[in-house]
């Protein structure tokens, strides 16, 4: 399944997203090429929170850099609380 925005102007491909992007900002643009069975589950999410593909994909990459910052820190754990299980991630970047 492919979905293509043409024939768009950069502010129409903007406005459903989460964060607004001001014309004057300056935008990449990279072509990703997922597995059908991992861009389902991705769909499935963003059709739950009533959002985009590309928003959850741009919310997963600042949440990724964010958890690649704080492990640069011998000093910061990540932890992720499950009700009342806790677990430490431990990642290698």
């Amino acid at each position: 399944m492919q979905s293509h925005a043409r024939g768009k102007n950069r502010a129409d491909a903007t406005t459903h997203n989460s964060e607004q992007v001001s014309p004057d900002t300056p935008v990449k643009r990279y072509n990703l090429v997922l597995p059908e069975i991992l861009y389902r589950e991705v769909q499935t999410l963003a059709n739950k929170e009533h959002t985009t593909v590309i928003d959850l994909l741009r919310r997963f990459i600042k949440l990724g850099l964010l958890v690649a910052k704080l492990t640069q820190d011998e000093n910061t754990s990540l932890i992720i609380l499950e009700g009342d299980k806790e677990r430490e991630i431990i990642l290698f970047i």
